[in-house]
């Protein structure tokens, strides 16, 4: 971009990939007749000045977040603030999310900060999505009851995906 700094640069590509990302969100999601200013100065959506959306009666797509210790926050983040963006910038309930753990006992992220999950396989709630998330030892996890929740969910209609090293345990 002309006349910006290699941060300015930088900063205005991430800006306009989250709006893209928002913009392909709200799309799945818009109803006939939505319609949404554009910004003059840039041609950009403005989200901000956006009307009214007809409220979608559509109930709200479900991830269940599967993290084993020492998953990596910056992941399991990535999954959860593009949906919480979307309910924010939508002003609906597009998306739902729970995490679940191995056995539903509060565990470590990398970074040594605590959660407690919402829930253990034993007792999660089915899921249009499942994403498993966990740190670099997935390869050497060995946990049945996940494995089990996950393949009841995949015969229940569930789509499974993973971020950091997930893939290794799936």
């Amino acid at each position: 971009l002309p006349g910006r700094s290699a941060h300015g640069a930088s900063a205005a590509r991430k800006h306009l990939l989250r709006v893209l990302l928002i913009e392909i969100v709200l799309q799945k999601h818009r109803k006939p007749g939505c319609i949404i200013r554009q910004s003059p100065s840039a041609g950009n959506p403005a989200y901000s000045s956006a009307m009214p959306a007809p409220a979608i009666t559509s109930p709200p797509i479900k991830f269940a977040i599967l993290v084993f210790p020492g998953f990596p926050m910056m992941a399991i983040s990535s999954v959860i603030e593009p949906l919480r963006a979307a309910n924010s910038i939508s002003a609906t309930r597009l998306y739902e999310w729970v995490i679940v753990s191995a056995d539903g006992a509060a565990l470590s992220a990398s970074s040594g900060i605590v959660i407690v999950p919402d829930y253990s396989p034993l007792n999660a709630p089915l899921a249009n999505y499942i994403v498993v998330c966990s740190g670099g030892d997935a390869d050497r996890i060995s946990a049945e009851a996940p494995l089990n929740w996950i393949r009841k969910s995949l015969r229940n209609g569930a789509h499974i995906g993973s971020v950091a090293d997930g893939a290794f345990y799936l």
